[in-house]
């Protein structure tokens, strides 16, 4: 199983492996994968868990001063940027994914989906066409959320290398499913007896995995992942009416 990103519906994100490919393959030609590297990747990952734009100086302190603890001038990260725009246009030449907001910085101009597949390259176009996504942006009047576009990593290659990690306080056999969560973006402990509560609620009794967000101080979000490749992840949205709340909470779609 891997949990991979559509990026406008035509470019296939892997974050594990710091690859993108086109999304629909020509069925005669093989699928050529493109290593864009670690740089290009995290900042990939990074304008995509923005909630908007990142200024170069932002995109410095995300990906190279916290992550790799080194530090290089504004010059190489706006670089960094557009190797990573040529890269994308290698796989679709017609896609301007990165938008570059005058005097602000970089955000993405494209819609971001999470796809889970279960079968070979051979066969993402077939996947990719029979819709196996999730909508990440769900807005309403009361607030933005924007649950960032995630993978899981496979048991063999531990969790070490990848943004997730398995919560100190929930024991997966308790639910007898994979419960991981953002390793930038942690639910707060005190709330995690209402995923418990939230997970109960909604019967996830057939779900493989479940990965946990902390989307906003008044929501939580939680995407169940399901073994059966027919059937579609499911987002909800515990929503809090104020931090720390543990009555009047509801689970929604």
């Amino acid at each position: 199983m891997s949990v991979k990103y559509l990026i406008d519906d035509c470019i296939v994100f892997e974050p594990l492996d710091s690859l993108i490919y086109t999304a629909k393959p020509n069925k005669d030609v093989k699928i050529v994968k493109y290593d864009i590297g670690d740089n290009a990747k995290d900042i990939l990952l990074e304008l995509i868990d923005s909630d908007g734009c990142m200024s170069a100086e932002e995109l410095l302190e995300a990906v190279w001063r916290k992550k790799r603890n080194i530090e290089v001038d504004i010059t190489s990260v706006r670089q960094a940027v557009s190797k990573l725009r040529k890269s994308l246009k290698l796989v679709a030449p017609e896609v301007d994914v990165i938008k570059t907001v005058p005097k602000r910085g970089y955000v993405l101009d494209v819609h971001v989906e999470l796809f889970k597949d279960d079968r070979s390259d051979s066969n993402i176009g077939d996947s990719v066409r029979k819709r196996s996504l999730v909508n990440w942006f769900l807005f309403t009047t009361v607030a933005l959320v924007t649950v960032s576009v995630i993978f899981l990593v496979h048991p063999s290659k531990g969790v070490w290398g990848s943004p997730f990690s398995e919560p100190e306080d929930i024991e997966s056999h308790d639910f007898g499913m994979s419960v991981l969560q953002s390793k930038h973006h942690p639910v707060d402990k005190k709330l995690l007896p209402l995923f418990k509560q939230c997970a109960s609620q909604l019967n996830l009794s057939s779900t493989d995995t479940v990965v946990i967000y902390a989307t906003t101080e008044q929501f939580i979000s939680l995407t169940a992942f399901y073994s059966k490749s027919t059937k579609e992840p499911v987002t909800f949205r515990i929503i809090l009416p104020k931090v720390g709340d543990r009555e009047g909470y509801k689970c929604v779609l």
